[in-house]
């Protein structure tokens, strides 16, 4: 079963949201957006997203992926107690774990990359505490994978998907896409 949680809230980042849904839908992952409370939720630029679930009624047993994007509302989801502990035992559960740009604080401050090599965007390399903090576009450690800005997203969505289900399940998608 390979089921994808992108947990966004209010200030989430677009592109970073959106290019992970599109590569995972196109290669036919089920993939859910969750916002922590309502599900019509606001981008950073006031672009509306209705969601397909809250966090409230989500089950960690059905999903072998969770994935948070950039944007200011990562800054608001690492204060999420909550969301924290959800993270750090989904991790613990061997669970594919991946975030982009600001995303990775919330890994951080879960307790998730203490022991991983991870990046983030720069601006927020100071909240990051890993083993070894990696200045490229996307680091994968095991079941961790981060990432750095709407420029590496499809690196990281592709990243996610080659994870889930391989290499060659990728390929023809990766080829329509253009990315190399």
């Amino acid at each position: 079963m390979n089921k994808v949680l992108i947990i966004i809230d209010s200030g989430f980042e677009l592109i970073e949201t959106l290019s992970v849904v599109d590569v995972l839908r196109a290669l036919h992952i089920e993939t859910h957006l969750c916002s922590m409370n309502d599900k019509l939720v606001k981008s950073f630029r006031d672009v509306k997203i209705n969601c397909d679930i809250v966090f409230s009624d989500v089950n960690s047993e059905d999903y072998s992926c969770i994935v948070f994007p950039g944007g200011p509302a990562a800054d608001e989801l690492m204060k999420n107690k909550h969301l924290l502990s959800f993270t750090k035992s989904f991790f613990e559960k061997g669970k594919l774990v991946a975030a982009i740009c600001g995303g990775p604080q919330i890994l951080s401050y879960a307790d998730v990359v203490a022991e991983k090599r991870a990046t983030s965007h720069p601006k927020v390399k100071n909240n990051i505490c890993c083993k070894e903090y990696v200045d490229e576009p996307v680091v994968i450690d095991d079941n961790v994978i981060t990432s750095q800005s709407p420029v590496t997203a499809l690196g990281f969505a592709f990243a996610i998907a080659e994870s889930l289900i391989g290499k060659d399940a990728c390929k023809e998608v990766k080829d329509n896409f253009l990315f190399e």
